[in-house]
């Protein structure tokens, strides 16, 4: 039993090609670095990838690439801004989001989004 176990262990470590943790340099490649001014200009806490491999990023950003965004954005697969992704009226209903804390996507491909909202009462 104990050579099986062994035997299965090397053939399958001998299978898997693990990354190196090296930074991939082709994703978003105009990023050279926190507060340079390109990528999210702020904390993204959250992301969601889509069936196309686009990826859907929220936090506390207000701006991707020097491009404002309301603290949500969609990257193509290189991380450059995906222009074509828009809020449309359900989001950007005049209120102001502190923070986007959670992304979600259904199977139908609709986006859920969640997170900290101003309360104003009157």
């Amino acid at each position: 039993m104990k050579k099986t176990l062994l035997l299965l262990l090397a053939i399958f470590s001998s299978l898997v090609n693990a990354q190196d943790g090296s930074i991939d340099t082709s994703f978003n490649a105009n990023d050279f670095g926190f507060n340079s001014g390109f990528g999210a200009n702020a904390i993204v806490s959250t992301t969601a990838i889509q069936a196309d491999g686009k990826i859907i990023i929220g936090g506390l950003f207000t701006a991707y690439n020097l491009t404002e965004k309301g603290y949500i954005a969609r990257l193509n697969t290189d991380g450059t801004l995906d222009t074509t992704f828009a809020l449309g009226s359900g989001f950007s209903n005049g209120l102001t989001t502190t923070s986007l804390k959670a992304i979600v996507i259904q199977p139908d491909g609709k986006i859920i989004v969640g997170g900290i909202l101003p309360l104003t009462m009157e």
